[in-house]
C-alpha cells in the first residue's frame, strides 16, 4: 500500500508540475501579446519605423512605383537603356535596385510620419498597415474617389485625403504667425507673387496656310483693317481666300478665362501676346497646320495686390511650410530598423 501511495503521490506531483508549466507558458504568451512583444520576428518581417512594423507587401507598393522614375534617372545620368540585367548592374557607384529601394523607403517614411500624426490627432486608430486598411474599409470610397483603383492607388488617394485633414488640424493647433512675419514675407515676395499681370485685349487671327508668300500681303491688309477699327463681322467675308480663317478676341490678365487658356498651345500664344506692346503685331506663329498672328489692341498695367487682401493667404503658406518642416524633422528623428535578409532579397517586378 505504501508503494502504491508513493506512486500515486508522485503522479499527482508530476500532473501539478505540468499544469504549472502549461499555465506559466500561457501567461508568458498572454503578457507578450498584451505588451506587443509576441513573436517579434514574425511581425517585423521587413521594416520597422519607430514602433510600427511594415510588412513586405506594403513596402513593395512603394518600391514598384519607383520603377519608371529610377529607370529615367539612370537613363538621364548614365545613358543606360533598360534591359533584363538593368536592376542588378552597377553604373558608376550606383545600382538601380538599391537606388529604387532607398527612394521607396524615403517616400514610405514620410507617409508613416504623417499617419502617426493622424493618430495623434485621433484621425486614425493606428498607423500600422492593418489600421490603415481598416480605416479605408470604414470610409466610403466615393468620399475620396477610390472606386475601381489598384490597391496602391487607393492607398495613396486615401492617404492624400487624410493628409488634408492632418494639415487642417496642424494649422488649427499651431502658434499664430505674427503680423511682422506676414509683412516680411509680403515685402520680400510681392513683386514675384502678388503682382497682377497686365490686362491685355488681343485679336488672334489664325488660318491654314497653303501659300505663305502669296498670303503675306493679304494678312497684312487684314491686320491693318482690324487695327483701324473694322469689326470682325465686317472683315471675315472679305478674306475667305485664307483657308479656315478665324478671328478671336482674347482677354489676358485678371479677367481672362482660365479654362479657355489652359492648353499648352494657348499658354504658348499667351506668352507671345505678353511680349507685345500696345498696337504691336506678332510674327507668324506656326502651330500644327495653322498660322497665328496676334494684335495687341489694349494693354493696361498690372498692380501689386494690397497686403490686407493677401495676409490670410500668406499665413496659410507659412503654416504649410511649417508643416512640411515638421514632417521632415520627424523623418530624421524616426528610428528605422531593416531586416537585412528580407531587404537584400527585394526585387523589381
Amino acid at each position: 500500500m505504501g508503494k502504491r501511495w508513493l506512486e500515486r503521490n508522485m503522479r499527482n506531483r508530476i500532473i501539478i508540475i505540468l499544469l504549472v508549466v502549461i499555465i506559466g507558458i500561457g501567461l508568458y504568451y498572454t503578457m507578450n501579446k498584451l505588451t506587443g512583444r509576441d513573436n517579434i520576428d514574425r511581425e517585423f518581417d521587413l521594416l520597422k519605423i519607430d514602433d510600427v512594423s511594415i510588412p513586405e507587401e506594403e513596402f513593395q507598393w512603394f518600391l514598384q512605383d519607383e520603377k519608371a522614375g529610377t529607370a529615367s534617372y539612370f537613363y538621364q545620368k548614365y545613358g543606360v537603356e533598360y534591359t533584363d540585367q538593368f536592376w542588378e548592374a552597377a553604373y558608376g557607384d550606383e545600382v538601380p535596385i538599391e537606388v529604387a529601394k532607398l527612394r521607396a523607403l524615403e517616400r514610405l517614411l514620410k507617409v508613416k510620419i504623417e499617419q502617426a500624426l493622424a493618430v495623434d490627432y485621433r484621425l486614425l486608430k493606428g498607423s500600422s498597415t492593418a489600421d490603415v486598411a481598416a480605416a479605408m474599409e470604414a470610409a466610403e470610397k466615393s468620399s475620396y474617389g477610390a472606386a475601381n483603383l489598384e490597391p496602391f492607388q487607393e492607398y495613396m488617394l486615401f492617404h492624400q485625403r487624410l493628409v488634408l485633414d492632418v494639415k487642417q488640424q496642424y494649422k488649427m493647433k499651431a502658434k499664430a504667425i505674427s503680423e511682422q512675419e506676414l509683412m516680411e514675407f509680403y515685402t520680400e515676395n510681392k513683386e514675384q507673387l502678388f503682382t497682377l499681370p497686365d490686362d491685355l485685349l488681343v485679336k488672334q487671327i489664325s488660318w491654314i496656310s497653303n501659300e505663305p508668300d502669296e498670303e503675306r500681303p493679304i494678312v497684312q491688309q487684314l491686320v491693318e483693317e482690324l487695327q483701324n477699327g473694322i469689326t470682325v463681322e465686317q472683315v471675315l467675308p472679305k478674306y475667305q481666300q485664307l483657308n479656315a480663317l478665324q478671328i478671336q478676341e482674347k482677354q489676358f490678365g485678371a479677367n481672362e478665362s482660365k479654362d479657355e487658356n489652359s492648353s499648352s498651345m494657348e499658354v504658348m500664344l499667351k506668352d507671345e501676346a505678353y511680349r507685345l506692346g500696345l498696337n504691336e503685331i506678332s510674327d507668324w506663329i506656326p502651330v500644327g497646320n495653322r498660322n497665328y498672328v496676334l494684335i495687341c489692341m489694349k494693354r493696361n498695367e498690372g498692380h501689386v495686390i494690397d497686403f490686407s487682401e493677401v495676409s490670410l493667404l500668406i499665413e496659410d503658406v507659412l503654416l504649410e511650410e511649417q508643416y512640411e518642416q515638421f514632417i521632415k524633422e520627424g523623418t530624421k528623428r524616426a528610428n528605422v530598423s531593416i531586416k537585412e535578409t528580407g531587404w537584400n532579397s527585394l526585387e523589381m517586378h
